[in-house]
């Protein structure tokens, strides 16, 4: 019988079967694109008829087609007049539009404040800007990005008001300013084209001694006791529900048998009964 044997449906090959003496045959791929440049082994005796198809080209006449760079400096020029260009059709405007102060990604750079993509709609929400009017005054939205904490949600709210506080917008039309264009003394003040800084999260501390409860702490120990408490706290938990239940189910027990031993017609007061409790 003719032995066959199977590729992934994705390979372009069909198969055929290929004799080779009187009694023996085995599969042999026929190669229908020329993409195809691997071909796998099939369960036979002689996998050396199949080998890999190299299709590498090393002898090309490279010499003549090498990229120079030599413009290189008139890139440069060309770029820097380009921006100034650019620079001048945006009037007054700021250099770099308004961006959220994130931290850095991973525990190794999470300490440097850095510029984010966009603020979210919920500091946009408790700032007072609309999602539109924020695109219209330099002020970039991320529809995507949540707020995973309240202090770096409180601190991009900070620096919106802070922005918006020191914005001019100039109406369209100096005699028809519309709703939010400034107006009055704000037009002939004075005015930066310099981004909005990012806020200093660190604040300099001056030289000092060091103190004597700074000294008498014990920071790995301080780091390792948290850790055992956050690694043991469900069973502790566990361990204290089960003790509090068979404290419960102790005192349930004295008091049935209390009521049990006591005649009917037998007149007590509460503090016997307290005592008779102690006495188990």
């Amino acid at each position: 019988m003719n032995s066959r044997w199977k590729l992934p449906a994705s390979s372009e090959v069909e198969l055929e079967t290929w004799y080779c003496g009187s009694d023996r045959s085995f599969p042999r791929p026929c190669l229908s694109e020329v993409f195809l440049k691997v071909v796998a082994h099939p369960p036979s005796r002689h996998p050396q008829d199949f080998v890999l198809l190299h299709g590498n080209h090393f002898r090309k006449d490279w010499q003549r087609r090498v990229r120079t760079w030599f413009d290189q400096p008139g890139r440069k020029l060309r770029r820097r007049n380009a921006r100034k260009a650019k620079a001048a059709t945006l009037g007054v405007r700021p250099t770099e539009p308004l961006r959220p102060a994130v931290r850095g990604q991973t525990v190794r750079y999470n300490r440097k404040v850095r510029e984010g993509r966009g603020f979210t709609l919920g500091e946009l929400k408790e700032a007072g800007i609309g999602r539109k009017e924020a695109r219209g005054v330099g002020i970039v939205v991320d529809h995507r990005r949540r707020n995973l904490s309240e202090e770096g949600k409180k601190i991009n709210v900070e620096r919106l008001l802070a922005y918006k506080s020191k914005l001019i917008v100039f109406p369209r039309k100096a005699g028809k300013p519309k709703k939010g264009d400034s107006t009055g003394d704000d037009l002939t003040a004075p005015t930066t084209r310099a981004a909005f800084p990012l806020p200093n999260t660190y604040e300099a501390e001056a030289p000092r001694k060091i103190t004597a409860e700074e000294r008498e702490f014990e920071a790995y120990r301080t780091l390792r006791v948290a850790r055992a408490n956050a690694r043991h706290e469900g069973a502790r938990k566990v361990r204290q529900a089960k003790k509090d239940e068979e404290e419960a189910n102790k005192k349930k027990s004295i008091l049935c048998a209390y009521k049990i031993t006591q005649p009917i017609h037998t007149r007590f007061r509460i503090p016997d009964i307290v005592q008779d409790i102690r006495r188990f």
